[in-house]
């Protein structure tokens, strides 16, 4: 035995040596199997503190304790010492070391067959526990997501009640029976409703509109499942509702009930009224203003910002040359491009100020008609819609006509004005000459007055022509057919119109010639005949319009002593006034005499400007 260093211990194996431990172990084991009888074993090979052997024995008491001894063998003292072994002894040990072997192998498999059972149950215990783990972490989970939808249910509740308060909205639910489920603050203003009412059916509880119209309308709304609205009106008359109608329907029940809310519409209903008139007032002033649009005489249109035209009356597709249902959507510079930039220009300002500009005046050629020129004059003005010019109307009247009028006006005022100073300067030059012819004064007054007759019947042929132009063969159908009879006259010319100022020279030419021809040439006898010629000719020096007259059958004629104021008066007219020539040449056989005249000067119109009246017109005042 030794005392080992440290804390002490009472127990067996703290205090034998460590060399002995394994032995005493085996033998304890022993004792234990072998119920309690005495065993002992030898243990050699110690250390040289110790003996050479030592004999280890053990005994289990009846008490329960177990007592352990150590005895030294006795040393041999000759070598006949034996030591004498009891057989049955043996015998007894070895049925006990092969009983205590086969407990020990038996009890070697329970334990390893324990040990696989506790393996496995602790196994499956851990697998129970991770279970139970994720058991309890989805119940955590489920708890949390129930609390969720506890708040937002009780949430959604809150809003809903809030909801109901806050819509003002007469609003009634209904069980499948229709009794009374619920109702907004509201609905007690259309219905006699107090909290005791919840679950009574809801023709039995009074209300301002027709309760039994309300009924039937529930049933088959809670009957087909398909919304329904009534218009209603209270029996007082002083209030008119729409009631609209639903299916109540939840998850768990399906089809629940009917809710139905009522909307007082008097003031709308009062206003629809109004408005409706008002519309209906709108569309007859529309339809009129739509009326007087497709049937004005002028063209009249409509354009966006775009500048496409949106409106647009046959007037103005007439003016475009385009059928009116195709010219809608055209820009304007497809329907007149010769135009769009006058017009965009215009319609641009009218945009940009929401002022209306006012009497453009636009000149060209029209579709229907692209070789006539024409002129136009144009009224633009905005369309307004909430403050912005939304589009530009325009008014198109076509001036044409009335500027050439004004043209006409203005050159037969100018040209009155200059032939009745000439007129008046001719028959004062006709009465001073005739103050100084000799002769018979009654014949010197009637000569007077053919000469101012024939200048009043030329002045009778332009006012017909509007001072513009005449006819030569009406001027000479005037003064020689008219008089002397188309069998004596022989007229021979292509058709011409001479203009105002040649009128009246050939006219008086004419009158002079055929005056001495009835005094003293081919008219004073009953055979005598005059042809008159003209021509437009070209010798090089310019065009000439270029007039014969001549003379046959009358009398031999003989070349004047002097010149007469016929003489001098035609020379006057036609070098003087016209810049031509007179070559007369007096034959027996009758007057000869040649006109010739600049063809400018003969044909050409004498407005009151050098500039055609048509494009360069001012405004219409």
């Amino acid at each position: 035995m030794k005392l080992a260093a440290g804390t002490t211990s009472l127990g067996v194996r703290g205090l034998i040596l460590p060399v002995l431990e394994p032995a005493l172990k085996r033998l304890l084991t022993g004792v234990a199997l072998g119920k309690g009888q005495f065993r002992q074993t030898r243990v050699d090979d110690l250390s040289d503190e110790l003996p050479v052997g030592l004999m280890l024995g053990a005994e289990a008491l009846s008490n329960g304790t177990r007592l352990v001894t150590f005895a030294v063998p006795p040393t041999p003292a000759d070598a006949e010492t034996r030591i004498v072994l009891d057989e049955t002894y043996v015998s007894q040990l070895e049925d006990e070391l092969e009983d205590a072997r086969r407990m020990v192998r038996t009890t070697v498999e329970e334990l390893e067959t324990s040990n696989e059972e506790l393996k496995s149950s602790n196994e499956e215990m851990m697998s129970m526990n991770e279970e139970l783990q994720s058991a309890n972490e989805e119940l955590s989970t489920t708890n949390e997501e129930l609390q969720t939808k506890l708040s937002e249910l009780a949430e959604a509740n809150a809003d809903l009640a809030n909801f109901m308060e806050s819509t003002q909205i007469a609003t009634v639910f209904l069980d499948r029976d229709l009794r009374l489920r619920n109702f907004t603050p509201e609905a007690m203003s259309w219905f006699s409703f107090v909290d005791q009412d919840r679950g009574r059916p809801i023709t039995d509880i009074g209300a301002r509109v027709d309760m039994a119209a309300i009924a039937a309308a529930s049933r088959r709304v809670a009957q087909e499942g398909a919304p329904e609205e009534l218009n209603m009106v209270t029996g007082d008359g002083t209030a008119e509702v729409i009631v609209r109608l639903a299916p109540y329907r939840s998850e768990a029940a399906g089809l629940g009930g009917v809710t139905f809310s009522l909307f007082d519409v008097t003031t709308v209903t009062r206003y629809a009224r109004a408005a409706e008139s008002a519309s209906a007032e709108a569309k007859a002033n529309a339809d009129e203003i739509e009326e007087l649009y497709l049937s004005s005489p002028g063209a009249m249109g409509m354009v966006d910002r775009g500048y496409r035209l949106v409106r647009a009356n046959s007037k103005l597709a007439q003016i475009g040359g385009i059928d009116s249902y195709e010219i809608i959507g055209r820009s304007l510079s497809e329907v007149w491009p010769e135009l769009s930039g006058t017009v965009i220009a215009a319609i641009r300002k009218v945009f940009e100020t929401g002022q209306p500009v006012m009497r453009t005046v636009l000149r060209g050629g029209s579709g229907g008609e692209p070789d006539a020129q024409k002129v136009w004059e144009v009224d633009w003005y905005p369309l307004h819609r909430n403050g912005a010019v939304r589009a530009v109307g325009f008014n198109v009247t076509e001036v044409t006509r009335l500027l050439e009028l004004q043209a006409d006006l203005r050159r037969i005022m100018r040209e009155l004005q200059h032939r009745v100073k000439n007129m008046l300067s001719n028959v004062i030059a006709l009465v001073n000459r005739a103050r100084r012819e000799e002769g018979d004064p009654q014949v010197v007054l009637d000569t007077l007055a053919q000469r101012i007759r024939a200048l009043a019947n030329t002045h009778n042929l332009l006012t017909a022509e509007n001072w513009a132009s005449t006819s030569l063969r009406d001027i000479l159908g005037l003064e020689l057919i008219n008089v002397y009879g188309a069998n004596r006259v022989a007229l021979r010319g292509p058709e011409m119109r001479l203009n105002a100022r040649a009128t009246l020279s050939l006219g008086m030419v004419v009158h002079e010639l055929a005056t001495n021809a009835s005094k003293y040439g081919a008219f004073s006898r009953p055979d005598g005949k005059v042809a008159v010629r003209w021509s437009r000719v070209d010798d090089g020096e310019g065009e000439q319009f270029v007039l014969r007259w001549e003379e046959s059958g009358g009398p031999e004629v003989t070349p004047p002593e002097r010149e007469g104021f016929g003489t001098r008066l035609m020379q006057s007219m036609v070098e003087g006034t016209l810049g031509g020539m007179i070559e007369p040449q007096w034959e027996p056989a009758g007057l000869r005499l040649v006109v010739s005249l600049p063809w400018n000067a003969a044909t050409e119109v004498d407005y009151d400007s050098d500039l055609d009246p048509l494009r360069h017109a001012d405004p219409l005042p």
